[in-house]
């Protein structure tokens, strides 16, 4: 995992105000670009886009909502592990319970619905639309946090993952196993994300990553119990798949690939990081081709 810019167990400081805002405070003091951090966002990135495909292994006989749940119980066991191996200190202040506790919700959201969505579509259609999110979260950065403005690259990118979701969008009847429906909320888990993003790029300017991390993670799951409980009419299969599927979303992307995309985004510019991530449906299409046959 990167090393944040604070040694030990000594977190960051809250800001006495928002970067760049009328009062005059300066902007934050972000890291300049690195080949090892670029090297860890192309990674995280390629990673991103096999998730989709894990999802829809998992998914065989087995309700989104209960192999939404188990994701996020192995991920926060998988951030309470790196916790205790780091010595970091997961109890938030009195301030900063809001927040998390408005992260978590949002997370919940956005779990159900990248699992529900991806139930109704193919997991291509899935990685393209849910690549769509960095773009949103450049937008959101471009307006809410000050000093991360879109360059001309970063414009011409947006119009390039766009001009492929309208693509997804007009062939989606001739696609088998693709509903509306489950691309439309595919979108809508996109969206959620990027507001995730740009939201952990200001929270982990004050508090540590992996205390983010957990906490959205620990919140969201009682939520996704709960609407697994109600919803879920008890029928499942332990297969091979749904290991696999847990191993790799669960270990490998929410328990440690969202601290490490989490403590990228308070390293690095965001706009940087996230124009990065516009690769996740390249390599989504290409899972789903080669694992899927799609």
């Amino acid at each position: 995992m990167m090393a944040g810019p604070h040694a030990g167990d000594t977190e960051p400081q809250p800001d006495s105000g928002l970067p760049g805002d009328p009062r005059g405070h300066p902007p934050w003091a972000w890291q300049e670009p690195t080949l090892r951090g670029d090297i860890i966002s192309w990674t995280l990135a390629a990673l991103w886009g096999g998730s989709p495909v894990a999802i829809k292994l998992s998914l065989e006989d087995n309700h989104p909502l209960r192999v939404g749940a188990l994701r996020l119980v192995v991920g926060a066991g998988v951030v309470l592990l790196q916790a205790i191996v780091l010595r970091r200190s997961l109890l938030p202040h009195g301030r900063d319970w809001l927040q998390l506790l408005l992260m978590g919700l949002l997370f919940a959201g956005h779990t159900a619905a990248v699992h529900y969505g991806t139930l109704h579509t193919s997991a291509s259609h899935s990685a393209v639309i849910f690549g769509t999110n960095p773009a949103i979260a450049m937008l959101l950065s471009h307006f809410l946090i000050p000093g991360d403005r879109l360059g001309r690259r970063s414009v011409a990118g947006t119009i390039i993952v766009y001009s492929g979701l309208l693509v997804v969008f007009s062939r989606h009847f001739s696609d088998p196993g693709v509903e509306v429906s489950g691309d439309f909320v595919m979108l809508v888990a996109a969206a959620t994300l990027a507001v995730r993003q740009v939201s952990v790029a200001r929270l982990s300017q004050h508090i540590e990553p992996v205390k983010i991390v957990f906490w959205e993670v620990l919140i969201a799951l009682p939520v996704m119990l709960g609407a697994t409980l109600a919803f879920d009419d008890g029928l499942g299969v332990w297969h091979s798949e749904l290991l696999i599927a847990m191993v790799y979303n669960g270990v490998l992307m929410a328990g440690t690939g969202l601290v490490v995309n989490t403590r990228l985004l308070q390293q690095f510019k965001p706009s940087r990081i996230l124009s990065q991530q516009m690769v996740i449906p390249i390599f989504g299409v290409l899972f789903g081709w080669a694992i899927l046959d799609e």
